[in-house]
């Protein structure tokens, strides 16, 4: 007990050096780090050896934090209560991990629910079925503690070591470890609803990423962008780009600084020459050698380490994110292409 007192004065005198937005507008709470399914669509920096916390950890953390955040906030919930933009009063238990296979998520949930009053939101791509300790963590959150969840993804995807399919693994155990866990899970399914906030299973598909000459271009005072089988004609004559950045970077449905210019997106069937593009902008219409994909395309220009870059829709919309960035080759980028993929910029 003396131990546990030291240890939460300790965490006390640490978390009243942080300002007032780690309580208020804190996203990722995880109680383990690193993950031994390693994919490679998840966080690079997740390592592979697993650590996590125990009962005590957990037990003294939230302790420390609740005593800390009670200074600004006098009830429930004591975090997360000032990230209106998006899940208020919802921590994220994972980010380098797999918290699926978290031995102690019940009891973490749990405390977070009943200790600080915030849901945790989970994130896996599934355990083991043959796993008795971690069967049981599930089911108690299922049939005890479905309240205490802030969203549940099941992520299926290609990068899991179990869908190599050899000696070692097996496609057909990976499939029925997933079928197990969304057995455990229809009680929250039917508690909660399907939906990105709710419960779902997420197909994870590696991105488009295509090497392919960029070609910048002025034809008839229209700036051109083409790469590939993709063509994009400004709308407007003359226009300028100016560099644009995300200037709120917790707001998760992306704010860029910049206006967008707007440009007409095509599909190339055929080769086309300066003379077809000449030909499409006169007619203002499409030919046998293009399809014309959409009419306003919001595009930004952007610049990294390797310089500037084009993105054309990085945002969510209604039907989903559709997003292209486009790279053209410099003197540090030494290969121009496309990206393509189902997440947002």
């Amino acid at each position: 007990m003396k131990n546990n007192e030291l240890e939460r004065n300790m965490l006390i005198e640490e978390f009243e050096k942080l300002p007032v937005e780690f309580f208020s507008r804190i996203r990722h709470l995880q109680p383990q780090i690193g993950c031994l399914n390693c994919c490679s669509i998840c966080s690079k920096f997740a390592s592979k050896n697993s650590e996590y916390w125990g009962k005590e950890e957990i037990d003294n953390i939230f302790y420390a934090l609740k005593t800390v955040a009670m200074k600004y906030k006098k009830s429930k919930p004591y975090l997360v209560w000032d990230r209106a933009e998006y899940r208020p009063g919802v921590v994220f238990s994972y980010l380098d991990n797999d918290i699926g296979t978290y031995p102690y998520l019940d009891y973490f949930a749990e405390k977070a629910y009943n200790e600080l009053g915030v849901k945790t939101r989970i994130s896996t791509i599934g355990f083991s079925r043959y796993n008795d300790n971690l069967n049981n963590v599930h089911k108690r959150i299922n049939n005890e503690m479905l309240e205490t969840l802030g969203g549940v993804r099941l992520s299926f995807t290609p990068y899991a070591v179990g869908w190599k399919d050899d000696e070692d693994f097996s496609k057909k155990d990976y499939a029925l470890d997933m079928a197990n866990f969304l057995a455990i899970y229809k009680k929250y399914y039917e508690y909660a609803g399907s939906g990105s906030r709710q419960m779902c299973v997420e197909l994870r598909f590696k991105p488009l990423c295509k090497s392919a000459e960029v070609k910048n271009m002025d034809i008839l005072g229209h700036y051109v962008i083409k790469c590939g089988n993709y063509l994009f004609i400004s709308k407007d004559k003359n226009i300028h780009f100016n560099i644009s950045q995300v200037s709120d970077a917790y707001n998760h449905r992306i704010t860029i600084d910049n206006e967008p210019i707007i440009f007409q997106k095509y599909y190339i069937k055929n080769d086309i020459t300066e003379s077809d593009i000449e030909e499409i902008i006169h007619s203002n219409s499409t030919n046998n050698k293009v399809i014309l994909l959409k009419e306003n395309c919001k595009t930004y220009m952007f610049e990294n380490k390797e310089g500037i870059y084009y993105t054309f829709d990085p945002h969510i919309e209604e039907n989903g994110c559709y997003g292209i960035q486009v790279y053209p080759y410099n003197d540090i980028r030494k290969k121009s292409g496309y990206l393509i993929t189902e997440r947002y910029f």
